[in-house]
């Protein structure tokens, strides 16, 4: 099975969708500086520890990966969710439903 993780595109997210929405903009980010940018950038008091515990899930998943640098949106990740929306968005533009 297939595990998707969306961000929701919107500052009031959650730590996962505002972790995801700063490394869109900014990669590649050491814990420390993805913690800085979501409560700076974002207006919150949000815990290192929650911030890094977020990181960790998010690359044991397979959503995020690290370099040597920092933590940066995976790029397997991102052609999975490409196939799976494309696929997704041709049997339900081109199959009728039965």
């Amino acid at each position: 099975m297939i595990e998707l993780t969306l961000p929701e595109f919107d500052e009031r997210g959650s730590t996962k969708d505002l972790v995801m929405l700063v490394l869109l903009k900014n990669h590649p980010l050491s814990a420390k500086q993805l913690w800085y940018r979501v409560n700076k950038g974002f207006g919150k008091s949000i815990s290192y520890q929650g911030v890094y515990k977020t990181v960790s899930m998010l690359k044991n998943t397979g959503v995020l990966r690290k370099s040597e640098i920092g933590y940066e949106i995976s790029l397997d990740w991102i052609k999975r969710v490409k196939e799976f929306t494309e696929a997704l968005e041709g049997r339900y533009c081109n199959e009728p439903s039965l």
